[in-house]
């Protein structure tokens, strides 16, 4: 009787974590679903008749494994019948899942800076680097972490769920706060950029470019921050509280990127539906993707006229 009653302190606080945890789960599933009812038509209108490209696998891979991980994520969180091997190995399964979808939004962010940067190959070697160096490393945190995460059932009969015990929430507060500075890096590049090359254009294209990066750059940070905070400072069992939340994000927010940039190529081209074939530069060539290459019309304002293509 001893042991159960020094069991209730810890179980009362697994208790609101878990209350609070699913409370938010569900509210990034909510997102998740909303903005795929919401923006289906735009996919349909302005994605479906272009191209394919690496932009557009992108989308389609991040839209719909997002949506897979409402299944996993559902999956862990609420079924009281499971054997602690096999939360463990949902566990893996939604812990991979999400990551890889973060991996594949931040691609596209990388690949929106190489394209507002004028697409240069010094630019490219360096996102490429700084990608690889970013989430090689969050990959071997997140493993390490799933790794070290094993689960227990309580003897209770209302209470007979998996609970994860010793994870070393360092390691994904770690994974965050270098996520934070990833992102950071990135809106710091995407804003000289602005300044010196972009500097009192007007252009839909580049405005959206500009506009949706700084839109990306503060919600995510503020999620990261406060999932940096959480890990180091909130009670064990609140290291999930807002996970699910910041993928959601992740997936919704670089999506929109492309629907944004498709929208506003179009309206560019006049058309009612996205062909998929460029803006027209006034050559009459058309330009690849995602790309941004000026055109001087003017020797002494060299960038007074810019011709720039977005779509993905």
């Amino acid at each position: 009787m001893e042991d159960l009653g020094a069991l209730r302190a810890p179980i009362e606080t697994l208790f609101w974590a878990r209350r609070y945890t699913n409370c938010m789960s569900c509210t990034g599933i909510t997102l998740i679903l909303l903005e795929f009812i919401h923006s289906l038509p735009d996919e349909i209108h302005l994605l479906w008749p272009a191209p394919w490209s690496i932009p557009k696998a992108l989308y389609y891979f991040v839209r719909y494994c997002t949506l897979l991980i409402i299944v996993a994520t559902s999956l862990a969180t609420f079924p009281p019948t499971l054997t602690v091997l096999q939360c463990r190995r949902l566990f893996i399964l939604s812990g991979v899942a999400c990551a890889t979808v973060v991996f594949a939004s931040e691609a596209i962010l990388f690949v929106r800076v190489w394209a507002f940067s004028g697409r240069g190959r010094k630019m490219l070697v360096y996102l490429i680097l700084q990608y690889f160096a970013v989430q090689g490393t969050l990959l071997v945190l997140v493993i390490k972490f799933v790794g070290g995460i094993y689960f227990i059932r309580y003897p209770f009969a209302d209470m007979q769920f998996c609970r994860p015990l010793r994870g070393d929430n360092s390691l994904i507060g770690v994974a965050f706060a270098l996520l934070l500075s990833s992102i950071t890096v990135i809106m710091l590049i995407m804003a000289y950029l602005a300044h010196r090359r972009h500097r009192g254009l007007k252009s839909e294209i580049l405005s959206v470019f500009y506009r949706d990066g700084v839109t990306y750059f503060i919600c995510l940070s503020a999620m990261t921050s406060v999932n940096v905070f959480v890990n180091f400072a909130a009670p064990t069992d609140f290291q999930f509280l807002f996970l699910g939340l910041e993928v959601a994000l992740h997936g919704i927010l670089s999506t929109r990127m492309i629907l944004h940039l498709r929208r506003a190529d179009a309206r560019g081209l006049g058309q009612d539906s996205f062909s998929g074939s460029g803006v027209q530069q006034q050559d009459g060539h058309r330009m690849s993707s995602l790309d941004f290459e000026p055109q001087v019309t003017n020797t002494s304002h060299p960038t007074s006229a810019r011709t720039v293509e977005a779509s993905p």
